[in-house]
């Protein structure tokens, strides 16, 4: 599946990203330890969920920037009952919310794509249970055929020990592309 069908999945669904059935969040903001139909558990590393956190904030923030330009440019509730720093500081924060959870389900659709959210041999099993259960072609199968693709693939490389001398290159690639690590 590509990049934008796990997004799909992900984002607007709000399903999980390996079997696509079980709901990610129990509530609003909440997201959910595991996917309660294939067993896929959806916090792997620490630090997850800062970047999500981040683009829901920079979203909100150049929303209502543009909004103040807006009013800024055409003059319109410069003047009014409610003054604009406040005016746009409830839309930036709106905004934050709203974008929140899209965001959180978007991000981890991508770690899924990349490979930082690893299948474990339960989930690939109930995948499999799945896709034994229906009759017919279905994307059961399919999907119990990438799991396992994706179970077999190596693990993200992790980071070199710089005590054996790792070298300058990896050292500054590590430093400012950090890895997260692992719960």
């Amino acid at each position: 599946m590509s990049v934008l069908g796990y997004l799909y999945t992900c984002a607007i669904r709000s399903r999980c990203p390996c079997c696509g059935r079980g709901p990610l969040f129990r509530g609003w903001f909440a997201l959910r330890e595991a996917c309660p139909a294939c067993g896929l558990v959806f916090e792997q590393w620490v630090g997850d969920w800062t970047t999500p956190t981040w683009i829901a904030h920079s979203a909100g923030f150049l929303g209502a920037m543009g909004l103040f330009a807006w009013m800024f440019i055409t003059g319109r509730w410069m003047n009014g009952p409610v003054p604009p720093a406040i005016l746009v500081a409830a839309i930036a924060a709106a905004l934050s919310v709203l974008l929140l959870r899209p965001s959180k389900a978007g991000w981890l659709g991508f770690l899924y794509w990349v490979g930082f959210v690893e299948v474990s041999a339960e989930t690939r099993a109930r995948l499999h249970w799945f896709a034994l259960k229906e009759t017919g072609p279905s994307s059961a199968r399919r999907r119990a055929a990438e799991a396992e693709c994706r179970a077999r693939r190596p693990l993200p490389r992790a980071a070199l020990d710089y005590t054996r001398g790792g070298g300058p290159i990896p050292f500054l690639r590590d430093l400012f592309f950090p890895r997260p690590r692992r719960r």
